[in-house]
């Protein structure tokens, strides 16, 4: 079977977190079962910056093709890629089914237009965009009466990763198709090797007789870290030598954050990574007393499957 898989951005893009590993995934695991697969993304790296890679690769059996950005920031939320249009007026009829990841993006605007067009089947994974919360809620309010239903009235089928998601699918009226759960998942091979930890400790100015507390995931509102800065606020008040670690991509909350360890008076004892690649997250799983999550809203956590990989 030739599938081919949309997404707003994919690997190497890891800073958009959850998305770009599951559909990384979900695109070898085809390979391995002797499908061919097809990835149509941006060439977003973050949300300031492009990839630095050739229009078109194969990493892992995988062709994929990244298309270029109009401005290198989302527009609205959305990472417009105007040359899709043309490559799926030209390409799409060859693919026997397409696996739109996320909901409310371009590509799937396009690419799920083309294929109601050619009566191809789609299949939606929205990795838990569902809901209008967190930010931008009258913009997707409005997408959703004007072009999103749409999307959803078509779908041939729906991959929630929860039952929690999955009920997100069945309170929609616009919604009758079927739904698989197929819940996030790590390969535990990948949590073999790591950097050392006391390079890691020396990298991120982490003292080694200092045991810290670790977050992993993007710095966003939806994640709650307001809540664990100032929770961490009151441990720091009677341990001394215990550390905060907040590591992930800044989306949107790091300014306020630091301005909130500065009030607290724990600018000193509280250590922004940024972005860790593998070996470094594996290297701060093993090293940290424990990981913990304050999401108000959370899906499947990825971090935490992590975590357990790591013991």
């Amino acid at each position: 079977m030739k599938i081919l898989v949309v997404c707003p951005y994919y690997y190497p893009a890891i800073s958009f977190g959850g998305v770009t590993t599951s559909s990384f995934k979900f695109a070898q695991e085809l390979v391995k079962r002797k499908h061919e697969v097809v990835v149509f993304t941006s060439d977003a790296k973050d949300t300031s910056n492009r990839l630095s890679i050739n229009p078109v690769e194969n990493i892992h059996g995988v062709t994929i093709h990244y298309f270029k950005n109009f401005v290198a920031r989302p527009i609205m939320g959305f990472f417009i890629t105007p040359s899709l249009i043309g490559a799926a007026r030209q390409n799409l009829h060859n693919f026997d089914v397409v696996h739109l990841h996320e909901y409310r993006t371009f590509q799937n605007l396009v690419i799920s237009r083309f294929a109601r067009r050619l009566n191809i089947p789609y299949i939606l994974q929205p990795h838990g965009t569902l809901p209008r919360i967190a930010q931008l809620e009258t913009q997707k309010l409005v997408f959703d009466i004007l072009l999103g239903n749409s999307i959803l009235k078509h779908a041939a089928a729906g991959i929630p990763m929860s039952r929690f998601e999955e009920a997100h699918f069945t309170e929609l009226e616009t919604w009758s198709s079927p739904l698989g759960i197929i819940p996030n998942a790590v390969n535990l091979q990948d949590f073999n090797k790591s950097l050392d930890e006391e390079e890691f400790r020396m990298r991120y100015g982490i003292n080694t007789d200092s045991r810290f507390v670790l977050f992993l995931g993007r710095l966003n509102r939806i994640k709650g870290l307001d809540i664990l800065v100032k929770a961490f606020a009151r441990v720091a008040q009677s341990a001394e030598n215990v550390v905060l670690v907040i590591a992930g991509p800044d989306d949107g909350d790091l300014v306020m954050l630091k301005a909130l360890t500065k009030s607290l008076g724990i600018a000193n004892r509280v250590v922004f990574t940024g972005l860790l690649y593998p070996l470094e997250k594996v290297a701060a799983l093993k090293a940290c007393e424990f990981l913990v999550s304050t999401s108000w809203y959370e899906l499947f956590s990825t971090a935490i499957l992590e975590a357990f990989a790591c013991g």
